[in-house]
């Protein structure tokens, strides 16, 4: 696997918006990924409807056809246009639920731009925040995991891997008991935290 898929993006927005404006049916000819950070969103992708809430993705191939229906309630959401490498392939479903994790919000958020821009290397500056996000999206499908809650715990233990890790200081730091954190993972991850 490659370190990264994007080969350029097409278009980028970041926009938070009292109602969201319909996309009449087409085929796409890009990838299309949308995260929405609030609200919702509803689409049809090749006849198949999906409603996107607070912290899901949805990422479209090329030849899909999608529509997207007018929103009247308040949406922040993310969408990028773009295209991968030659020989790449993003093997994520359509739709990931609950996976927008506090690190991809906090990059979203350090790229303040609400558009593509030519100035300031906000093209490279996208290329690299697109692939971390697409790589997050792998991992949580990968591992089959997306509680949010072990999203935490994985990172606390990814962060402190060097040194003495307690079932108590992960469950202090995400503000859960021992036992809930225990059981969490262990259902959730087949394993023990230590």
């Amino acid at each position: 696997m490659r370190a990264y898929f994007v080969d350029d993006i097409l278009h980028y927005c970041n926009v938070s918006v009292n109602g969201c404006t319909a996309i009449d049916k087409k085929k796409i000819s890009c990838y299309d990924l949308t995260l929405v950070l609030k609200g919702s969103l509803t689409y049809v992708a090749d006849g198949e409807t999906y409603v996107l809430c607070e912290n899901d993705a949805m990422l479209l191939p090329p030849g899909t056809e999608r529509q997207r229906f007018e929103g009247r309630q308040r949406v922040q959401y993310v969408s990028f246009n773009f295209l991968v490498l030659e020989g790449n392939e993003l093997a994520i479903p359509r739709v990931v639920k609950n996976v927008i994790s506090q690190d991809v919000r906090t990059l979203l958020g350090v790229f303040s731009q609400s558009h593509l821009s030519p100035r300031y290397y906000s093209k490279e500056k996208l290329c690299n925040i697109l692939n971390y996000i697409l790589f997050e999206l792998l991992n949580a499908v990968s591992f089959k995991c997306v509680h949010p809650d072990i999203i935490k715990i994985e990172k606390i233990i990814d962060d402190n891997i060097g040194q003495k890790i307690t079932l108590g200081m992960v469950a202090d730091q995400v503000h859960l008991s021992k036992e809930y954190v225990a059981y969490l993972f262990k259902k959730n991850v087949g394993m023990t935290v230590i």
